[in-house]
């Protein structure tokens, strides 16, 4: 990082991707293939699909995104008696929900107006790659739990040092970035980063997220 260019690190779902249609459209494809395979699957609804997710959250929480999702899957498929298909419906899944992953509208003119000032990054715990989420070639750097020995990170507030690109120095420089309530801060809101940082304009940049836990 050269100068004293700022590092703004954006959190990818529920920020820069709009996460819930793509999920909720899989899990649709996922449910209308079980209904195609069985009759027992009739009983089964997409109320059922999406609760299964939050049923293994909890013991699975530490592990990769996709092993989460798959459990869930499992739990979904055992209802209507496909447990033996689960690669088949992970497989239908993650290709249904790339397919319908896009960024927010807003998105792409916030990073456009960013990236002059701004080294920028994407970081995220989840699945969503920024090559197939309609986010290819906007980041100088992206960074993926789970791969190169990095930890998820955790929740805002906690100061996590992981996500720090390469010669990123402390205090101060490096921004996280996530969404609040699908609005943007103005450019005078203090605490931008997960220590309380400002950094170097922070213009158009989103506020602290609540929905850490929506389903992937």
């Amino acid at each position: 990082m050269s100068g004293h260019r700022t590092a703004v690190v954006f959190d990818a779902d529920e920020t820069l991707v709009d996460l819930r249609p793509a999920v909720t459209g899989a899990l649709a494809a996922v449910l209308e293939e079980m209904r195609r395979r069985t009759p027992v699957a009739a009983e089964v609804s997409l109320a059922d699909l999406e609760g299964d997710w939050g049923s293994v959250f909890g013991a699975l929480s530490a592990a990769p995104v996709q092993e989460i999702r798959r459990a869930a899957l499992a739990r979904s498929l055992e209802r209507a008696g496909l447990g033996a298909h689960l690669d088949e419906f992970a497989a239908l899944f993650f290709a249904r929900r790339y397919a319908l992953s896009r960024p927010f509208p807003d998105a792409l003119p916030a990073l456009a107006a960013l990236r002059p000032h701004h080294l920028l990054g994407f970081a995220t715990n989840g699945n969503s790659r920024a090559e197939r989420c309609g986010l290819a070639g906007q980041f100088a750097f992206a960074l993926y739990a789970h791969e190169g020995g990095l930890p998820k990170k955790p929740a805002p507030g906690s100061s996590p040092p992981w996500w720090r690109p390469p010669g990123c120095p402390p205090a101060g420089s490096c921004t996280w970035a996530t969404r609040r309530n699908t609005t943007w801060s103005p450019p005078s809101e203090p605490a931008c980063g997960p220590s309380g940082s400002t950094g170097a304009d922070c213009r158009a940049r989103p506020a602290s997220n609540p929905t850490r836990r929506c389903p992937r």
